[in-house]
């Protein structure tokens, strides 16, 4: 189902909208959620499940990423040994002009 169909324009999005409202704002963004998981499993049928798993791995990645910044944060001492040992890999990785390839890697050389 694309956005210009007429299934979309003249049934999905009228009730999603009219129930948007009619919903208290705390249940809203789930809602939100669930519709748009509706509107992919019409258009796009197992690729939904796809879009499940890379948002899960998304969110505990993101999740993993914050408690490594909140220890850090708590942890001067790591933070700048870190920073070092990535100022260190990057020098390594990019010892000579056939190991960039890309032009974010050139200029790191």
């Amino acid at each position: 189902m694309v956005f210009s169909s007429p299934g979309f324009l003249f049934l999905f999005f009228p009730c999603f909208y009219a129930l948007y409202f009619l919903l208290p704002k705390t249940w809203r963004n789930g809602f939100i959620l669930l519709a748009s998981l509706g509107f992919y499993l019409l258009g796009a049928g197992a690729l939904t499940i796809v879009a499940l798993v890379l948002l899960v791995v998304n969110y505990l990645l993101a999740g993993a990423i914050g408690k490594l910044r909140r220890h850090e944060a708590a942890s001067p001492r790591s933070r700048s040994s870190s920073t070092s040992s990535g100022a260190n890999w990057s020098a390594a990785t990019c010892s000579g002009d056939s190991t960039c390839s890309s032009s974010a890697w050139r200029r790191n050389c």
